[in-house]
């Protein structure tokens, strides 16, 4: 013979009135609401991360330090100033002919900045979208004007695998709020979202990885100004033009 696990039974809370009722019942919505805003303003407040401030004298004044095939990531970071002349060439010459992985990314960034995390951001790009910008707005939304990020392009195939194409650039956004790709390596432009869209999808690239980063202690965005100093904070002044 098998008995039944007995259903625990909870009584229902008694009311004296309709009036207490609804009171109970506006309570508890209260709560739920709030807990909401709290989640919603967390999750806004760990938006971005790894920004660099950018004028227009860092990019016209700015030559490629290109010497290897796969040396992309170098040129980012110098282009950025995140690196100098020394270092960049000693990251050339480790990677430049196999390329950076993703965690080289990580350990490059806690070396430099130990007091952040980090984190890569993913972004996937549906080709079927091309031409409204749709895939690319969250993206751009985490950047700042004025302001550039360090992301990684892949092209990944139908079936899952990895196609084996990667390439790291900057994205960055004018003060007017224009995006654009910075492509360091071949010290290239593609400024607007038609150039943007034509160029990711010219070379087949549907994957996005952007460096994000978050304070240990305050959880603010790195930010660094055009001396390299970290601000820690969202920054409201956009010193980049739009250049012609």
């Amino acid at each position: 013979m098998t008995f039944r696990k007995r259903r625990k039974y909870t009584r229902r809370k008694k009311y004296r009135s309709m009036k207490e009722k609804k009171k109970h019942t506006r309570k508890k919505l209260t709560r739920k609401r709030l807990t909401r805003k709290k989640q919603k303003q967390k999750r806004k407040h760990k938006r971005g991360g790894m920004r660099r401030e950018m004028t227009d004298t860092d990019i016209n004044n700015f030559t490629s330090p290109h010497q290897f095939p796969r040396d992309c990531s170098p040129c980012v970071f110098r282009l950025l100033r995140i690196t100098d002349d020394q270092e960049t060439q000693h990251l050339k010459n480790l990677t430049g002919q196999i390329g950076f992985e993703r965690c080289d990314f990580e350990n490059l960034f806690i070396n430099k900045f130990p007091d952040y995390y980090y984190r890569l951001a993913e972004y996937v790009l549906e080709p079927e979208l091309w031409g409204n910008m749709k895939n690319l707005n969250a993206l751009f939304k985490n950047i700042p004007n004025g302001t550039a990020a360090v992301g990684i392009i892949e092209s990944w195939n139908k079936d899952g695998s990895r196609a084996n194409k990667s390439h790291c650039v900057s994205f960055a956004k004018y003060s007017n709020g224009t995006p654009v790709i910075f492509d360091a390596q071949l010290q290239q432009q593609h400024v607007g979202v038609e150039a943007i869209e034509a160029y990711l999808e010219k070379h087949k690239l549907n994957k996005i990885f952007i460096i994000n980063s978050y304070n240990k202690t305050n959880n603010n965005q790195l930010i660094l100004n055009s001396q390299g100093e970290d601000t820690n904070k969202n920054i409201d002044h956009v010193p980049m033009e739009l250049g012609e």
